[in-house]
């Protein structure tokens, strides 16, 4: 026992030799158990503390923090286990978000408003149960909080980060996929809370493409259940996405002596579980997880296929449809995206279901799944008439739409909202034009808010790059050979090169930023101002287009302050300028997002009929909102349905 101990101090000497003299202080002692030791430590009142471990000096792991205490300690009980251990403190002071705080740090089951809408899986008696769920967001210098994201807001984490989590303000996803995605380069940890009321149960998941050790991941876990406020006799569990349920089977031993069992959504569920509702026509393929996205860009997986699988990777490819012999959870970003596009999507529970699908891989199949209660069905149609074939096709084309071109308003600006209508989209896209109505209706309760038009995208794409080419012409050159269905990989490599040119390649005028400057200057310049994409193919009565473009916030102070230099002044907690031709910019260039352009692709727009305006007004943190939403209508007879 002594020898462990002696190991594990001599790691905390050379660690805390390292660090400067005013930083925290830790000490070790004998724990309270023959097997345990106790790390104490003193630290500015201020800071956020974590104690890391790890076995070979090569990897670290976060395995306790705290926040705002001048002094703590914690008890290790895993000496023998890991026998090599070493540990070391880490003191940094927290993230400052710009007041006021973005994002609530506890949840109350069973009806916190964060929660989600139920999505109805099957229970053993064929009755339905509903599954909700939360995410939320751990940054790794502010732990142990952990920051939950409203359900009704924001689907995917990447858009909650970047808006609502300073840190991450304006981070493009290639950059916050590596931060938040893999170990090496990790600033924060991703999850959600899964929460079935039927059963009284709640799943905790951790997102990741690495492994997440066994200590760390306790951690993690008891982190987030101390910030769940639960009903009595409610029961937690660790639910391991697809990417850690390997790692989670072996890592069970240790996770249940530490009192947290392991588990997955199918524990809820007695029958087959419809993720998204639809039906599709299509070669049946069936394909392991890690061989999807080489099948894919070796074209043995087409975007006319549907995909059968024993797990469901973080991303997919688009497919026509998904079929999966193992369940997965209604908050995952396929899922998600499964909805937007109509691709039926399904968890074939049942043996003789799962037997019959594999027996049809490789043939042509029907898939069909709708109802409350999911209702399955799948036929095998190999051999159908070409002809006959190409009618039931055609039914699931979609429409083409009937859209309102873009038109030059004679001005790169409109100051004032109050007066725009709904029929405004053709100089100032969808968003926009539709936020007039809100200025009208409710004035006092409305931000004030102005748009750039369409005027100044031409004008942006008609610069010439240094290559001797306009932006467009660069653009509509590498776009030229594309119609659907199309090779989604060389998609999606030409898209990121485009996207770079209208960020890195191409900039605003003196002129332009002139004149932007002048436009903006009725925002306060040391308040974030929010730059929302408005297209004219978004938000229109024909098509809504959600989550298909990006919205960033800028900084007016940056740009106007003389020089290049950080911290930002509209948020000291980000080192460098965050200033508004950068978030515009990259508004722009989320018009070639991948799901957006594969939408424009499906429906047969013409690129020279569309493009992107920007709706403008400040930022509104959670905490001074009162209300946000989307009202839809649709017509039934003579009547509007709202």
């Amino acid at each position: 026992m002594q020898d462990h101990r002696q190991s594990i101090l001599l790691a905390l000497l050379i660690s805390i030799t390292a660090l400067k003299a005013d930083l925290p202080s830790l000490s070790v002692t004998s724990g309270p158990t023959s097997d345990s030791l106790t790390l104490s430590g003193l630290g500015n009142p201020t800071a956020s503390h974590r104690i890391e471990h790890s076995r070979s000096l090569n990897e670290w792991w976060p395995v306790f923090a705290i926040r705002d205490s001048p002094s703590w300690s914690w008890d290790w009980g895993h000496v023998t286990e890991t026998p090599s251990s070493q540990f070391r403190l880490a003191g940094v002071t927290p993230p400052v978000f710009a007041p006021p705080r973005s994002s609530p740090t506890h949840i109350a089951l069973p009806s916190d408003p964060f929660l989600s809408d139920p999505v109805v899986g099957t229970g053993e008696r064929f009755d339905p149960v509903e599954i909700r769920w939360v995410k939320f967001a751990m940054i790794i210098d502010g732990l142990p909080e952990v920051y939950f994201q409203r359900s009704s807001d924001y689907q995917f984490h990447f858009p909650f980060a970047t808006e609502r989590l300073s840190p991450f303000s304006g981070m493009d996803p290639n950059t916050f996929n590596n931060v938040s995605l893999y170990r090496g380069e990790q600033k924060i940890i991703l999850g959600a809370v899964l929460w079935a009321p039927d059963h009284n149960e709640f799943g905790i998941q951790f997102v990741g493409q690495d492994t997440y050790p066994r200590e760390m991941l306790h951690f993690l876990y008891d982190t987030v259940v101390d910030r769940i406020a639960k009903p009595a006799g409610c029961e937690g569990f660790y639910m391991p996405t697809y990417e850690q349920s390997e790692a989670a089977q072996e890592q069970q031993p240790y996770l249940a002596a530490n009192n947290i069992a392991v588990s997955s959504p199918e524990r809820w569920i007695g029958g087959s579980v419809c993720y998204a509702e639809g039906w599709a026509l299509g070669r049946l393929v069936f394909i392991e997880p890690n061989e999807i996205e080489n099948a894919y860009t070796e074209g043995t997986l087409l975007p006319t296929d549907i995909l059968l699988t024993t797990g469901i990777p973080a991303e997919l490819p688009f497919v026509a449809g998904i079929i999966t012999l193992a369940p997965t959870t209604p908050n995952s970003h396929v899922a998600i995206l499964a909805q937007s596009y109509g691709i039926p999507f399904v968890y074939l529970r049942e043996p003789n279901e799962q037997l019959r699908a594999l027996n049809m891989a490789g043939n042509e199949i029907i898939l069909r799944t709708r109802g409350y209660n999911c209702t399955v069905e799948v036929f095998d149609v190999d051999g159908i008439e070409p002809a006959y074939r190409n009618e039931i096709v055609a039914l699931k084309a979609p429409l083409p739409l009937s859209i309102t071109p873009t038109k030059n308003y004679g001005a790169i600006a409109i100051p004032s909202l109050d007066d725009i209508l709904p029929e405004d989209i053709r100089f100032i896209g969808g968003k926009a034009a539709n936020f007039g109505f809100l200025r009208r209706e409710i004035p006092r309760n409305s931000p004030n808010s102005m748009a750039f038009t369409f005027d100044l995208w031409n004008e942006y794409l008609t610069q010439i790059l240094p290559g001797g080419k306009t932006l467009l012409t660069e653009i509509t050159d590498r776009l030229a050979s594309l119609s659907w269905p199309t090779d989604i990989a060389t998609l999606d490599s030409t898209l990121r090169e485009i996207r770079e040119l209208i960020k890195e390649d191409a900039d605003f005028s003196p002129t332009q930023k002139s004149t932007i400057i002048s436009a903006l200057s009725g925002f306060d310049p040391d308040r974030k101002i929010r730059f929302r994409s408005s297209t004219n193919v978004e938000d229109s009565g024909v098509f809504v287009g959600a989550g298909l473009y990006d919205s960033f916030s800028g900084c007016l102070a940056d740009d106007t302050d003389g020089d290049s230099e950080g911290p930002s002044h509209c948020d000291p907690n980000q080192a460098k300028e965050r200033g508004v031709f950068r978030a515009m910019r990259k508004v722009y260039a989320g018009f070639y997002n991948l799901n957006a352009v594969i939408e424009r692709l499906r429906h047969g727009i013409h690129e020279s009929e569309v493009g992107m305006a920007i709706l403008v007004h400040h930022s509104y943190p959670d905490e001074i909102e009162a209300a946000n939403g989307v009202a839809t209508s649709r017509t039934s007879g003579a009547n509007y349905l709202y």
